[in-house]
């Protein structure tokens, strides 16, 4: 780094460095813009855990942010199990609303001891969570489930692989090992969360359901929220709502 800034830099010119920069830029004022040095404090926050890791290469790789299920995942202990209760909003926009809580049961000491694994991710993670969805059938394949899936149950290897290679980087999981996507059998956990969620039928949901396929059948367009006009079928003449 010393080297460089003696060829690039003038005696009395200005240095800078930046992580936003691919290679060593000149900025108008004609001071030198570099790569901070690795591991220094202009490369790594050292207050702050970052969500990207050192790949082979030297290269860093962003990973993106952890869902609660994927978090659970890369637990080395597992402090409770997690139930998902969510359901659509009962509302003109439903479809693009959901909402919900999540339901912790908490183990015992003796219980959280015997979860204690030395690879990662868990192969048990379909055994701690469990999702829930009020309404109906239909509702949750054709509405909920690709928001869900992509949002609070997201799953993810490759976020969850990049996450554990920054904790072992870091020394905080300096001596486990991370397994395959096939050993730690993280398709089968996938099906098992996503795919058979526990489905309670909601009274109020089958009622709006239907007002909906009502109103469609009237030739009525049940997204809209304003006055409209329908052409009736034996008559030339226009109704409104």
């Amino acid at each position: 780094m010393t080297a460089q800034v003696n060829d690039r830099v003038p005696t009395n010119g200005i240095c800078r460095v930046s992580d936003k920069i691919e290679r060593v830029t000149t900025l108008e004022d004609g001071s030198v813009v570099f790569k901070p040095p690795p591991n220094s404090f202009a490369d790594w926050d050292f207050g702050r855990v970052l969500n990207r890791y050192v790949d082979d290469s030297g290269h860093q790789i962003e990973v993106k942010d952890l869902s609660p299920v994927e978090r659970q995942s890369l637990c080395r202990m597992v402090i409770g199990g997690e139930i998902h209760e969510v359901s659509h909003a009962n509302d003109k926009v439903f479809a693009r609303r959901l909402r919900g809580h999540t339901i912790v049961m908490p183990c015992n000491v003796a219980q959280v001891l015997r979860t204690r694994v030395e690879t990662l991710p868990r192969t048990d993670i379909a055994n701690w969570v469990k999702v829930i969805f009020q309404g109906t059938p239909q509702t949750y394949a054709t509405k909920i489930a690709a928001q869900l899936n992509h949002g609070r149950v997201r799953m993810e290897y490759n976020t969850v692989a990049g996450h554990i290679k920054k904790l072992q980087q870091t020394g905080v999981y300096k001596d486990l090992k991370l397994v395959s996507k096939e050993e730690c059998k993280w398709d089968e956990n996938v099906n098992a969360i996503q795919k058979e969620v526990a489905v309670f039928n909601d009274h109020r949901a089958t009622v709006h359901e239907a007002q909906v396929r009502s109103d469609t059948a009237q030739q009525w367009d049940p997204s809209c929220d304003v006055k409209q006009d329908k052409v009736c079928a034996n008559s030339p003449q226009v109704g409104f709502c």
